[in-house]
């Protein structure tokens, strides 16, 4: 009797710690942050990116890297200033933007009239305090994140 309970007892722990383990270190599905609006982006973030851009004629993409800061007043307003390395040349310029959030928490941001910023998605994680954006203007790559101050 003693020969056929231990078998069963050890097979009932192995099956038992498999579906447990299986369970345990199964991939979760990734859920969406929801409930965004444009009052979750009100504040300072400080900016950076990464990506490669047109340099024309013979010389192709150059490497591009920004750092700056960005103020966002919940209202759909964001201004934006940036020092930029691109190709070994500096820059520094200032954008402003029209933000529109989406309930699931992305969003996109269109330069004002008169800005010479490109338009760009993004999408709001950590609770608002950052943003994971990618630059959608033609002869651009650029994409980084938002963290806020």
């Amino acid at each position: 009797m003693r020969r056929i309970i231990l078998p069963i007892v050890l097979s009932f722990t192995l099956v038992a710690g498999a579906a447990a383990s299986l369970h345990w270190f199964q991939p979760r599905g990734a859920k969406a942050q929801s409930g965004c609006a444009l009052s979750t982006l009100q504040g300072s973030f400080g900016v950076r990116g990464e990506g490669w851009v047109n340099a024309g004629g013979s010389s192709g993409q150059v490497a591009l890297t920004q750092v700056g800061f960005a103020a966002i007043d919940g209202a759909g307003n964001m201004s934006l200033a940036v020092t930029t390395s691109a190709g070994g040349q500096f820059s520094r310029q200032s954008f402003s933007y029209k933000v529109q959030v989406n309930s699931d928490c992305t969003g996109s941001v269109t330069p004002v009239p008169g800005s010479d910023g490109g338009p760009a998605d993004f999408v709001v994680v950590a609770g608002g305090n950052q943003l994971l954006y990618v630059v959608t203007g033609q002869g651009l790559t650029l994409s980084g994140i938002f963290i806020r101050q």
